[in-house]
């Protein structure tokens, strides 16, 4: 036989509010046991406690509703687990970047970074190369992919790469966070021909390079003494600014260049 509560005394066994049981009613995740026809009130049975407890636990790890509705949807144990392994997999993910702005900030405080900066010329070359338009929240995924790509790529042609991995990134894509984004590896153009491996050529240009050695969430602080260095003296120019991976390409610390387009004259 149901047992039926009014909201308030459900609200007190679950811990739900009136609002938050309104809206999982208005989403379809937990509907009253019964609403009085004159009234308006709702009642729910006590049968829903073990649901409704599972929903709060479940948006206290700010699980999204889209998701909380597939693990009650899901046809399945393994799918039940699927949902909820690929939620804290985000979450880890979430304060993994919390742990590293944190200790980046700290750091920021008590050792920031001052890079040496020089001049350099790059010269012409030709390049194997990944070339998107992205966001600039995407932008790591996206350079994992095209990384993978790349080195398949070489693989299957049988080419070597005769330089580090690069990328030239737009100013658009930290501006207005969507532009363009090319990793390459450069490849001797004789040997790119011979064996059909399509390539692309870059110029010569000019940059002002400075190395990044630590952590990806300090590398703004890098970035940001190379525009303070090109800004301070008006030798900048349009273009994109260009990384080069020195090390930590497939694992352990990425040691990164980074290029910022100057004039020839600089």
């Amino acid at each position: 036989m149901a047992t039926m509560v009014t909201i308030g005394e459900f609200s007190t066994m679950t811990r739900l509010t009136r609002k938050a049981l309104r809206l999982y009613q208005d989403v379809g995740l937990l509907m009253p046991a019964e609403t009085d026809a004159f009234t308006g009130y709702r009642y729910y049975d006590i049968s829903q406690v073990g649901r409704a407890r599972t929903i709060r636990r479940l948006r206290d790890l700010d699980m999204p509703i889209a998701d909380v509705a597939s693990y009650f949807t899901a046809d399945d144990e393994v799918s039940r687990h699927r949902v909820l392994t690929e939620h804290l997999a985000r979450l880890e993910d979430r304060l993994d970047h919390t742990r590293e702005a944190v200790e980046a900030l700290r750091s920021m405080m008590t050792a920031p970074i001052d890079p040496v900066i020089e001049m350099r010329t790059d010269t012409a070359f030709v390049a194997t190369v990944v070339t998107d338009t992205v966001t600039l929240s995407a932008i790591a995924p996206w350079w994992n992919d095209a990384r993978d790509t790349l080195t398949s790529r070489l693989r299957e042609f049988h080419v070597d790469a005769v330089g580090v991995l690069g990328a030239d990134f737009d100013m658009e894509l930290f501006s207005d966070e969507k532009g363009t984004a090319s990793l390459w590896y450069p490849v001797d153009p004789v040997d790119a021909a011979r064996q059909g491996l399509d390539v692309v050529p870059y110029a010569e240009a000019r940059y002002a390079v400075a190395v990044h050695r630590g952590p990806d969430a300090r590398i703004d602080e890098t970035y940001a003494a190379l525009g303070e260095y090109v800004s301070s003296r008006n030798i900048g120019v349009a273009g994109p600014v260009r990384e080069r991976y020195l090390a930590g390409v497939h694992g352990g610390d990425l040691v990164t260049e980074i290029g910022w387009p100057v004039r020839e004259s600089a």
